[in-house]
């Protein structure tokens, strides 16, 4: 799930104008639900990638096709 979370991701995010890209850019207008906030889909990037390195952002590695291969790689392997 891990490979597939980061492939989705660096696709979504390069690819400009589209509806997945302008949902992660937005903040959602309403009320909140009572309990513990739902785990987003961006946070589980944020999580899987600070395992390979701590210091990156996401949103610039995916802008980067090379680095985000690189990182594909390493997740692979």
């Amino acid at each position: 799930m891990l490979l597939t979370v980061l492939l989705e991701g660096g696709h979504a995010w390069r690819k400009q104008g589209s509806l997945v890209r302008q949902v992660i850019e937005n903040e959602p207008i309403g009320k909140r639900p009572l309990g513990r906030p739902r785990l987003r889909w961006e946070d589980c990037v944020k999580k899987d990638l600070k395992m390979i390195d701590p210091g990156i952002r996401w949103r610039e590695a995916a802008e980067d096709r090379d680095r985000w291969q690189d990182l594909y790689l390493a997740v692979w392997s």
